[in-house]
């Protein structure tokens, strides 16, 4: 590659980050016959978020190849990257929470991320699952008092697995390991 070549890589690696920035991605919205699909974004937003994007009639687009077991996901540009992160996060605190069982746990807001990003993230997500579920973390099978414990080379445990509540409520000599070798 030439150097003019690899500057109008970054340059176009540059807008194409800047603009995704801008964007969202809505999976598992039904596509409705009679609704345009800006009115459809708008009306869920109206009433399970407290954010109200604005939106132009053409910043909504539906991607993918149309299937009959799930519908296509939507690309929606919005006005900034405030806007985006703004709707991100309200998605994050609100839409699990919502009265609807399908808006519940069948739509999810996502940043949009190129294809390699996306790749990147999906991995990502596996190996934390894989860790999550493996045998390194603590379970309850055997106890241990506070003199065995100065034994160990090390234990562990990690936040998520006791939660705040369950962990004020617990002591060393309740908390039970598996027996490390």
């Amino acid at each position: 590659m030439t150097c003019n070549e690899i500057v109008s890589l970054v340059e176009r690696t540059v807008r194409d980050t800047v603009h995704r920035k801008r964007n969202v991605i809505i999976s598992g919205l039904p596509e409705l016959t009679d609704i345009d699909d800006r009115t459809s974004f708008l009306n869920i937003f109206s009433e399970h978020l407290s954010v109200k994007p604005y939106l132009n009639t053409d910043s909504c687009i539906l991607i993918g190849k149309a299937n009959s077991n799930q519908p296509r996901r939507l690309l929606v540009h919005l006005s900034s990257e405030d806007m985006a992160f703004e709707l991100l996060a309200s998605a994050k605190k609100k839409l699990r929470n919502c009265d609807d069982s399908y808006i519940g746990n069948s739509v999810y807001i996502n940043r949009d991320l190129s294809p390699t990003a996306a790749k990147l993230a999906y991995e990502r997500r596996e190996k934390r699952r894989r860790w999550q579920s493996s045998s390194a973390r603590a379970i309850v099978e055997q106890p241990v008092n506070t003199a065995t414990l100065t034994n160990l080379t090390y234990v562990y445990i990690r936040p998520f697995d006791i939660t705040i509540s369950r962990f004020a409520q617990l002591s060393i000599s309740t908390l039970y390991f598996p027996q490390l070798q």
